[in-house]
C-alpha cells in the first residue's frame, strides 16, 4: 500500500508490465477499481461539458465557461475532424491537469513546512519578509508583490531542491543514441533501454551547490553558484521539473500555489517539529513523510502548529 512503499513486485512490474494484468494482487485490483470510477465520473463531466460547449456556440453565444475542460473541448470543436481528440484522450489529458500535481504540489508544501520547523531562523526571517504585504485587505499590488517576494521564492526553490517530489523518473529511448559527456566521451544508449533520471541526486551534487548541498539554504538562491546555472531544468539550477518534451507543464502554478500557501500561513502560525517523531522520506511514486509509530511506517507529518504573536 501507500504506507509501506514499494514492493519488490511492483519494481519488477516496471520491466515485465503484462504481470498485473496476467497476476493481479490486491494493489493490481485497487489501481484498476480506481481506473473504472475515474473513467466513469469523467467521462460522464466530459458529455456533460461537451453538451454545455455545444449548447453555447448553437446559440450564437459566446462560451462563457473557463474552466479547462471547457476550453480544451472548445479548441477541440476548432480543430477538423482529423485531428480532433476523441472523448477518451480528452478526459485522459484532465486527468492529467488535475492529478498529476495534486499530491506533487502538497508534498512540495509539506517539506517546505518541514524545513522552517526545523529552521527556526529561517521561519521568521519569510515572516518578517512577508508582514508587509499580509494585512486585512491587501491590493492587487500587494498580493504582486507578496508572490514575486524574493525570499520566499528562494524557500521554496531551496525545499523543492533539497527534496523534490518526484525523486527520480525513468525514459525509454525511442532510438539508438550516443550522449556526449562532459569529460569528452560518449554514453551510448541502445534503443528500447531505460534511462533513470536521477532528479534528487542532480539537485544535491557537491560538485554544483558546495560542500553544505544537503543543508536548506534558501539564501544559496541569491548567488547561484556557476555550476548551479549551467545546470538543466526549467528553473534555474532546479530539476525538481525535469526538462525538455515531457517535462512538467504547470510547474509555474505549482510554485504560485505554493507562495500563496505559505504567505497565508506563515505570518499566522509557528510551526516547530514535533517532539520524538523520526521523521523519514519514502520513495514512492512521490517523496512523502513516513513517521513510526506501533512498530508501523506510515505516511504523515505531525508538526506542532500555534498561533504566532507579536
Amino acid at each position: 500500500g501507500a504506507s509501506s512503499g514499494f514492493t519488490l513486485r511492483a519494481l519488477v512490474e516496471v520491466w515485465f508490465p503484462w504481470i498485473a494484468r496476467v497476476f493481479p494482487d490486491d494493489r493490481c485490483r485497487t489501481i484498476k477499481k480506481s481506473q473504472e470510477t475515474i473513467n466513469r465520473v469523467g467521462s460522464q463531466i466530459v458529455q456533460r461539458k461537451k453538451e454545455e460547449v455545444t449548447q453555447e456556440k448553437l446559440g450564437g453565444n459566446y462560451v462563457k465557461s473557463k474552466d479547462m475542460l471547457s476550453l480544451l473541448i472548445q479548441a477541440n470543436m476548432l480543430e477538423n475532424s482529423a485531428n480532433r481528440l476523441s472523448d477518451e484522450d480528452l478526459l485522459t489529458q484532465i486527468s492529467t491537469l488535475l492529478f498529476a500535481g495534486s499530491d506533487t504540489t502538497s508534498m512540495g508544501l509539506c517539506w517546505a513546512l518541514y524545513f522552517l520547523s526545523l529552521n527556526q531562523d529561517i521561519q521568521q526571517k519569510l515572516r518578517e519578509a512577508l508582514a508587509p504585504y499580509t494585512h486585512e485587505s491587501p491590493s492587487p499590488a500587494d498580493q504582486t508583490a507578496l508572490l514575486s517576494l524574493p525570499y520566499l521564492d528562494h524557500v521554496i526553490k531551496e525545499a523543492l531542491r533539497l527534496v523534490p517530489p518526484v525523486h527520480s523518473t525513468l525514459r525509454v529511448a525511442s532510438e539508438d543514441h550516443r550522449i556526449p559527456t562532459s569529460d569528452g566521451t560518449e554514453v551510448f544508449i541502445r534503443e528500447g533501454q531505460f534511462v533513470h533520471v536521477a532528479i534528487e541526486a542532480f539537485n544535491i551534487r557537491k560538485d554544483v551547490w558546495g560542500e553544505d548541498s544537503f543543508e536548506f539554504k534558501p539564501e544559496r538562491w541569491a548567488s547561484l553558484p556557476p555550476a548551479a546555472k549551467a545546470s538543466p531544468g526549467l528553473v534555474m539550477g532546479l530539476m525538481s521539473f525535469i526538462l525538455g518534451p515531457h517535462s512538467c507543464p504547470g510547474y509555474q502554478f505549482a510554485m504560485l500555489e505554493m507562495k500563496a500557501i505559505l504567505a497565508a500561513l506563515i505570518p499566522a502560525f509557528v510551526f516547530e517539529p514535533a517532539p520524538d517523531k523520526n521523521i523519514r522520506m519514502g520513495n514512492l511514486l512521490v517523496t512523502r513523510p513516513f513517521v513510526k509509530e506501533n512498530g508501523e511506517w506510515s505516511s504523515r507529518l505531525p508538526l506542532l502548529v500555534r498561533p504566532y504573536s507579536t
